[in-house]
């Protein structure tokens, strides 16, 4: 291995990633834009897909001899154009034990690009030939920004082939707190956010990601500095380094409004019995339940197999029902709100800070 490429694998860019990732992108844009009209977010890349890339990839020292996507195009009565939505990589994971799951990765990088275009629930109100267009000037347009993004991809792939097992209450918490993501409630979104941004999955890529914008801009090193100030990724890391709980607190009560939306009460006379400061407190006790409940569903149903867990007790699943119980120690062991939420912060500040740090270290791949 050359010397760049082992300088490039220590600050967590393994080699020939970005170049993968130029590749793929370039053939995408000189295809055929085939795509899929559907409205099922759960869609997954199964046997087939339309657009299948063959060649060899290599990152680091994994090698992959297919490329699948999907392009998912989900018609939207607020969508005034073709727009990205989201890109996934599709991997998969089995289990070999009570809580222990092994990531099963092929030859195949499978991804999904997620794409809404203006149209009812069902069908769009453009052309085939429309739609078709403009998934192709998007990609055109914003073109170092989609290298980024795929890189940010493979880069999920490459750590899927290297990392033998996952750890299932790590995996909880980074699916349950995604899905609160966008909330009206900012505050609590942004909580939701740091968390999921912040999960091993997501800290492991930023590296990479921004690897692909310095090559692709032909970033210097004079200019390396206003590049990451002015870095989306940056700017996030930052207010979550620089977040704390009194700051999280006190923002809720700009929101009392939204809040009592949440609870969906249609006589809102009630809340008339509540001051804000208690309103707010007894949301933070309900978001803290429910995302504390939803980690151990999540756990339970990949362990018993969606068994209830009376039935796991009268069947006698000793060895699933103690690691049930040991993580719930561990996800309910603060049960009060302040503690709960200052942890969680005070931990995504720490991990927040050593990323940024990291990420400055890249000035070495600079010109």
């Amino acid at each position: 291995m050359k010397l760049i490429d082992t300088l490039n694998e220590a600050l967590g860019v393994p080699s020939g990633i970005v170049e993968v990732a130029s590749k793929i992108y370039d053939k995408i844009v000189s295809g055929k834009f085939t795509y899929i009209i559907n409205d099922d977010e759960d869609l997954s890349i199964e046997g087939n897909s339309p657009n299948v890339i063959v060649d060899t990839f290599k990152i680091g020292d994994e090698i992959y001899n297919k490329v699948m996507y999907h392009i998912i195009v989900k018609p939207h009565p607020k969508a005034d154009e073709v727009d990205l939505t989201g890109m996934s990589a599709e991997t998969t994971i089995t289990s070999i034990g009570v809580g222990k799951f092994v990531n099963k990765q092929d030859d195949v990088i499978r991804i999904i690009f997620n794409f809404v275009c203006p149209g009812d629930d069902e069908s769009p109100s453009i052309s085939d030939k429309d739609i078709r267009n403009n998934i192709k000037k998007f990609f055109l347009k914003g073109k170092s920004n989609m290298i980024s993004q795929i890189t940010h991809e493979l880069k999920h792939v490459y750590d899927h082939s290297k990392k033998k097992t996952e750890n299932l209450p790590s995996l909880s918490k980074y699916q349950v707190y995604k899905q609160y993501i966008g909330w009206g409630i900012k505050p609590m979104s942004n909580f939701c956010f740091s968390l999921y941004f912040m999960s091993i999955a997501e800290t492991l890529v930023r590296p990479s990601e921004l690897a692909a914008l310095i090559q692709t801009n032909g970033i210097t090193k004079q200019n390396f500095l206003s590049f990451l100030k002015n870095n989306e990724t940056y700017s996030q890391l930052n207010e979550i380094k620089n977040m704390t709980y009194e700051s999280f607190y006190n923002d809720l009560f700009n929101y009392v409004d939204n809040i009592k939306e949440f609870y969906n009460i249609e006589d809102k006379r009630a809340f008339a019995l509540f001051s804000d400061k208690e309103i707010v407190d007894m949301f933070l006790t309900n978001i803290r339940e429910r995302l504390q409940s939803e980690m151990i569903e999540f756990m339970s149903e990949r362990i018993l197999q969606g068994m209830p867990i009376e039935l796991a007790k009268m069947f006698n699943r000793r060895e699933e029902l103690m690691f049930l119980k040991k993580a719930a120690s561990k996800v309910f062991k603060y049960e009060n709100n302040k503690d709960f939420y200052s942890a969680e912060i005070n931990y995504n500040a720490k991990k927040a800070d050593f990323v940024i740090r990291k990420l400055a270290k890249l000035y070495s791949m600079a010109k």
